[in-house]
């Protein structure tokens, strides 16, 4: 037996909404996998500073920014970041010519 055209469109209406929650299910994923990894960043980040300066549990917040401001503005460090940025500009443009070309 044929189905009426409002079967049809409550069949269609339900599939949509199946979709739909398929997506936010797709991007609540991506969400928790960035937070994750940005979790685990900062940790491996936060250990390596903490290995790096003694007594560094003592410091506050403010100090440890402090130290890294100051740090990180010598002639040297900035010339360093200079050619980070610079190599990460060239391996993100080989990466897409890897894969666009």
């Amino acid at each position: 037996m044929r189905k009426s055209a409002s079967e049809r469109i409550a069949e269609i209406q339900e599939e949509i909404r199946q979709r739909e929650n398929r997506v936010k299910e797709i991007l609540r994923t991506e969400k928790d996998r960035t937070k994750k990894e940005r979790t685990h960043r900062l940790c491996e980040r936060g250990a390596l500073l903490e290995s790096l300066i003694a007594n560094s549990e003592t410091l506050t917040g403010a100090q440890i920014k402090d130290i890294l401001e100051i740090a990180l503005a010598t002639p040297d460090a900035l010339e360093m970041l200079k050619l980070i940025a610079a190599q990460n500009k060239t391996e993100d443009a080989q990466n897409a010519e890897r894969v666009g070309g």
